[in-house]
C-alpha cells in the first residue's frame, strides 16, 4: 500500500471524473525555472508512455491469450443458423500497428492540454 499523501484518492477521483485535472504540476515546473518547451516535452512523454503501457497491457492480457483460438458468433435468431467463426491470430504487423497507434494517441492526447497549460499565465496556473 502506498503511503498517505501519495495521490491514490486524487487519482481515483480523476479517473471517475469527480475532480478535474489542474495545471498545478505544469505551473510548478515552470515556477522552478523549466522552459515551456521542456515542460511540453515532459507532458508528451508522460502521455505517450502511459498509452504504450495501456497498449502493452491489452496485448499481454487480451490478445496473446486469444492468439490461435477459434472464436465464433451466434446470431440472436438461432433458427437461421447464422454463425461466423474466425481464427484469432496476433501477428507482428498487428503488434507494431497497435504500438504505433498508442504513440499517436499519446502524443495527440497530450498535445492540446499540454499547449493549453504552458500558455496559461503563471500566476493564474498557480492558483
Amino acid at each position: 500500500m502506498s503511503p498517505s499523501g501519495s495521490g491514490k484518492s486524487t487519482l481515483l477521483n480523476l479517473i471517475a471524473g469527480l475532480e478535474p485535472p489542474n495545471e498545478g504540476k505544469i505551473a510548478t515546473l515552470r515556477a522552478l525555472g523549466f522552459r515551456r518547451l521542456s515542460v511540453l516535452v515532459a507532458v508528451l512523454a508522460e502521455c505517450t508512455i502511459l498509452s504504450l503501457c495501456g497498449s502493452a497491457l491489452a496485448l499481454t492480457g487480451v490478445f496473446l491469450p486469444l492468439n490461435g483460438q477459434t472464436l465464433s458468433t451466434v446470431a440472436a435468431d438461432t433458427t437461421s443458423g447464422a454463425q461466423v467463426a474466425f481464427e484469432f491470430e496476433v501477428i507482428q504487423h498487428t503488434i507494431g500497428s497497435a504500438g504505433g497507434l498508442a504513440v499517436l494517441l499519446g502524443v495527440t492526447g497530450g498535445l492540446i492540454p499540454g499547449i493549453a497549460a504552458i500558455r496559461m499565465p503563471l500566476p493564474l496556473a498557480l492558483r
